[in-house]
């Protein structure tokens, strides 16, 4: 299902059910009330095989809606970052193609020939995935991840849903890398006693776990690229500059400290002020900023041990590969 402008929320609530089911065959009911008039209403089984893929395009920005986790946890959202230089080279690229033949434009830009060599080496890894997936169940998995253990003991466990969503899609662009490259892949072979059909296993390797991080954290989440821009210039900036102690503050004789390291609004404020020379207030950093970095798992919040009235916002932890190294470099 291809939608090529923004679904309405109604539309990803009907989906929501359809792309979170965990079996390969699904039975779901509903009400027929097209023949109601006549025979009165009827409730009609449907049995769903297999897996929606479901693509959407849109240009508005509804992260900072209230059900906007559920709907991030079933897409991977990104958003093209646009600049000067883009834009710039559009407008170029609009003139050249309007302003040349044909015949000149592919041979400048890009030809039906490259075109045609693209889809040429995607539909052959489709079928080479097709081929080897024959012996596997649908949803089963035919790749052995060998360094599993030691994702266990690195990835972040903030018992949120963000990191069931993190580590789930980490392990699938895994086995998918290792799939797609598998003619390369070391394999184990299982011969059994008896019989002539062995059961070959690939593994997979650390440049596979290397472009599926790669990918799980470029993927913007479907945050507008000023919100990120913010996230990293004046967020991380902040954070980063404070120490590993929790802040502290004297009150009524007595030293109160903070859960842990993080941030405040009004620290925030001020370096938003500081970076970007524009003054915020602090309805405007919740919704503009807080907010959709909170639902797509980038911060946290907890309440203030110093302000009760106040919340902290802090860095939830991603995977670091050079952990993932040190681990390595252990064995």
């Amino acid at each position: 299902m291809i939608f090529l402008d923004t679904p309405s929320t109604e539309i990803f609530e009907a989906l929501m059910p359809l792309l979170s089911h965990d079996k390969y065959e699904v039975e779901y009911q509903f009400v027929d009330t097209s023949s109601a008039s006549r025979t009165g209403l009827k409730t009609k089984t449907n049995v769903l095989i297999g897996w929606p893929v479901v693509i959407f395009a849109q240009a508005i920005d509804n992260t900072n809606h209230k059900r906007y986790g559920e709907i991030q946890r079933r897409f991977i959202i990104t958003n093209p970052r646009m600049d000067v230089e883009k834009y710039q080279n559009a407008v170029d690229l609009i003139i050249e193609k309007n302003s040349i033949p044909d015949l000149v434009y592919q041979q400048k830009v890009v030809s039906d020939e490259d075109k045609d060599i693209a889809r040429e080496i995607v539909l052959n890894i489709r079928d080479d995935l097709l081929s080897l997936l024959d012996a596997t169940k649908p949803g089963k998995n035919n790749i052995l991840v060998p360094f599993g253990h030691l994702l266990k003991k690195i990835i972040s466990k903030n018992n949120t849903s963000q990191d069931m969503t993190f580590v789930n899609r980490l392990m699938h662009h895994i086995v998918l890398f290792a799939n797609i490259h598998i003619k390369k892949r070391p394999y184990f072979e299982i011969s059994p006693a008896f019989g002539s059909n062995s059961l070959r296993i690939p593994l997979a390797l650390y440049s596979d776990f290397e472009e599926a991080l790669y990918l799980v954290n470029n993927s913007a989440g479907g945050l507008k690229p000023y919100v990120l821009e913010w996230f990293h210039n004046v967020f991380l900036k902040l954070y980063d500059s404070k120490s590993s102690d929790p802040d502290s503050k004297v009150k009524n004789g007595e030293l109160i400290f903070e859960q842990r390291k993080a941030v405040t609004t009004q620290e925030l404020i001020a370096k938003s002020k500081e970076i970007m020379n524009r003054i915020f207030v602090t309805k405007h950093v919740l919704s503009e900023f807080i907010y959709p970095l909170s639902n797509l798992g980038y911060i946290d919040n907890l309440p203030s041990e110093i302000d009760k009235r106040a919340k902290l916002y802090f860095l939830v932890t991603d995977l670091e590969k050079e952990q993932f190294n040190i681990f390595l470099l252990s064995l």
